[in-house]
């Protein structure tokens, strides 16, 4: 995940936002060599991991993604807009 972006919002005349939003994440193990830990060692190893370097080459990176949209959103304040209207369950 080398790329970065700005999310941003834009608020327009008409009651018009328009939305240009980005996110990303990475999922990452960490990667302990050897024997697989069980029992209470295995919590032990757990909140080591927790408190970890996160420059520590054990560190290794499964997935990432990143998504990218582009909105907009006209908002409707007339004394219509605010009335509920109630779904017919048939």
């Amino acid at each position: 995940m080398g790329e970065s972006k700005l999310s941003q919002v834009y608020f327009r005349e008409g009651n018009r936002i328009d939305m240009d939003l980005h996110f990303g994440c990475g999922l990452f193990v960490f990667d302990k060599a050897g024997k697989q830990a069980e029992g209470i060692e295995a919590i032990l190893d757990l909140f080591k991991q927790l408190n970890a370097d996160p420059s520590d080459p054990n560190w290794k990176e499964v997935e990432t993604f990143f998504i990218s949209m582009t909105a907009q959103l006209d908002l409707d304040f007339s004394d219509d807009a605010k009335k509920m209207k109630s779904l017919d369950p048939t």
